[in-house]
């Protein structure tokens, strides 16, 4: 974790009294905030953050399998069926394939 790591060095810098690395990084940290970068990464982050929040189906893998034991065994065998031929066409359509 960064923060951890930036504790870490804090207490090393102390221990090490390496007086120069330590005060670039403590400008490094003042200026950090105000860098356009740092703006917008954490703008975009947000929107993401927000838009799985809003649409959870957007999440789901399509390459999950459903939870078979709640199905009767005709669903069981129709939903297997199907998965089957997702995965074949999914691999016939795959760069390289070979017909």
């Amino acid at each position: 974790d960064f923060h951890e790591d930036q504790f870490d060095f804090h207490m090393y810098c102390i221990r090490k009294v390496t007086l120069r690395s330590y005060c670039k990084l403590l400008k490094f940290e003042d200026e950090l905030w105000g860098l356009p970068h740092y703006g917008k990464a954490a703008e975009e982050t947000i929107k993401i953050h927000l838009q799985m929040a809003d649409h959870p189906s957007l999440m789901k893998n399509e390459d999950e399998e459903p939870d078979y034991s709640k199905m009767t065994p005709a669903e069981r065998k129709k939903a297997k069926n199907i998965a089957r031929k997702k995965k074949k066409a999914k691999a016939a359509a795959a760069p390289g394939a070979s017909s």
